[in-house]
């Protein structure tokens, strides 16, 4: 069962970060590089062999050295409860901004939320150094690229 949602999960990054690379790359914010069109019926079918073969190298080297398991497992929880909190943030905005919301009935929402996002990243954060610092790297490393 553990590998059949590594699988679906692996498809999954690999779709999402072709389709935000695509989508960085029109807007600007990546340098330009050759995305190939998969399907003539579907247009968001697209392959980047670049950034596969970037997956592919940063892949080798997170699992060569973590080298366990439980490191990996940390980089995970901080990954997950951290997009946890900026989703939060980032859909109250949304809401506040583009469907113009309440702003007090959105406040409500967004501490109710991050009542519980928060104490769960909190409680990730003691992993930090037992990777848990990949993605908070990864994240400022990707915020740098497509800030300047």
């Amino acid at each position: 069962m553990a590998t059949l949602a590594t699988v679906i999960a692996s498809q999954a990054v690999i779709s999402g970060v072709f389709s935000l690379t695509r989508q960085a790359v029109l807007l600007g914010y990546l340098p330009g590089m050759r995305i190939i069109h998969t399907s003539e019926m579907e247009s968001g079918q697209i392959y980047l062999p670049m950034i596969n073969w970037v997956l592919y190298f940063a892949v080798l080297i997170v699992i060569i050295s973590f080298e366990h398991s439980s490191n990996l497992a940390a980089a995970y929880g901080i990954a997950v409860t951290g997009t946890m909190v900026l989703t939060s943030i980032l859909s109250c905005t949304v809401a506040v901004k583009n469907w113009h919301w309440n702003k007090l009935t959105v406040s409500l929402i967004l501490t109710l939320f991050l009542c519980i996002d928060v104490p769960l990243f909190s409680a990730n954060l003691i992993k930090l150094f037992s990777g848990g610092w990949l993605p908070i790297c990864l994240r400022m490393i990707m915020f740098l690229i497509m800030t300047t």
